[in-house]
């Protein structure tokens, strides 16, 4: 499962990588999952720099878990399954609020 955020301001972050081994997706297709960090964390900030000239940010190493569990209450979603996800993986987007990307509609 290939779990990638891109809320950087989440405690579960670690470069674009959810580390967490449960998460909650609502009808809205919004990450309850989400806590945002109060705190500086070291190396979760990207370099403007690099991306200033098309570099690649920094990204956590592949992280291959059959044990994560998605739920997801989005019943128009193609990969729900009796509200678990069955996508291979999902990525949350780095807006106003954490919305699941993956989102297919059936």
């Amino acid at each position: 499962m290939d779990l990638k955020c891109k809320k950087l301001n989440c405690v579960y972050n670690k470069k674009y990588s959810c580390k967490r081994k449960n998460i909650v997706i609502s009808s809205k297709d919004e990450c309850h999952s989400y806590q945002e960090c109060k705190e500086y964390r070291k190396g979760q900030d990207q370099d403007s720099s690099l991306t200033m000239f098309e570099a690649a940010p920094s990204f956590e190493p592949f992280r291959h878990s059959k044990t994560v569990d998605i739920q997801c209450h989005d019943k128009d979603c193609l990969f729900n399954c009796h509200k678990v996800c069955q996508a291979n993986g999902i990525t949350i987007s780095h807006g106003k609020h954490a919305i699941c990307l993956t989102e297919v509609k059936k």
